[in-house]
């Protein structure tokens, strides 16, 4: 399984390759690419990257204070979520809250950099890989012995200030009611649509119920009406032949010539 690790600035990206390493180590057959490391001399970056993007089973974005408006990070994350679906696609939090990301990227699955988080981010991945996930309890065991690693190089990387922080925009009132209007929306849509599906579940299986009753009416009761109604129908055409036949006899005895009758 193919997992596209993007990033943006120099905090982003020392998480980035920490977690590119730490990955391998927990489960060995994805296969992880950062592009810090994963671009070959003489390639062409751009579409080296966008060839790993369109082939990723699976995006994971390092979001931080410096790089959560980043136009780059825009970019991959669009690109993330044409290709993929939005559950398949994490953004992990270095140094940043829930609450600190807005829109495009707080609809995208989000966590913090905690150890239950990153096991259920790991979790989820390891379903996705059919015969080469681990079973349930080795995962648990693979994790336990190797977070400790990933868990001091986050909290190192956390600290660093290495890169300017931007002042905190706080949302106002007006994008905090569009949000809700958006998500509103969008929770209505998906009751219309499941009252639709009801809808149609219920035409269907009263159109198959009816079927089925007309079946078995037609079984039982108008198929001995139409078999008799077969049966009158071939002895109204017998009748019909003998009467036919009764004609044709009285009509010889009418044109016999009289003199047929006299004996020499």
């Amino acid at each position: 399984m193919n997992i596209f690790l993007s990033w943006s600035g120099d905090k982003s990206k020392l998480a980035a390759e920490a977690f590119n390493d730490w990955i391998r180590c927990v489960l060995q057959s994805v296969k992880p690419w950062i592009s810090t490391s994963g671009i070959e001399g003489g390639s062409i970056w751009f579409e080296e990257i966008s060839t790993r993007l369109s082939d990723s089973s699976v995006g994971i974005i390092f979001l931080t204070q410096s790089n959560k408006d980043s136009p780059w990070i825009m970019f991959e994350a669009g690109a993330l979520a044409k290709g993929l679906k939005k559950s398949r696609v994490v953004a992990l939090l270095i140094d940043l809250k829930s609450q600190d990301i807005t829109n495009p990227l707080a609809n995208f699955n989000h966590a913090t950099i905690e150890k239950s988080n990153i096991f259920k981010v790991l979790a989820e991945f390891n379903s996705m890989m059919g015969e080469n996930a681990l079973l349930y309890s080795v995962l648990e065991k693979v994790f336990e012995k190797n977070w400790p690693d990933l868990e001091e190089k986050l909290n190192e990387i956390k600290q660093l200030n290495i890169e300017p922080t931007p002042p905190t925009t706080k949302r106002n009132n007006n994008d905090k009611m569009d949000e809700i209007l958006l998500n509103t929306r969008q929770a209505l849509r998906r009751v219309d649509r499941l009252e639709r599906e009801l809808y149609l579940n219920k035409v269907n299986n009263k159109h198959l119920n009816d079927l089925n009753s007309l079946r078995s009416t037609i079984s039982v009761r108008d198929l001995n009406k139409m078999i008799s109604d077969n049966e009158l129908y071939a002895l109204l055409e017998k009748n019909k032949k003998l009467k036919n036949l009764e004609v044709k006899i009285k009509d010889n005895e009418n044109d016999t010539d009289p003199d047929d009758n006299i004996i020499e």
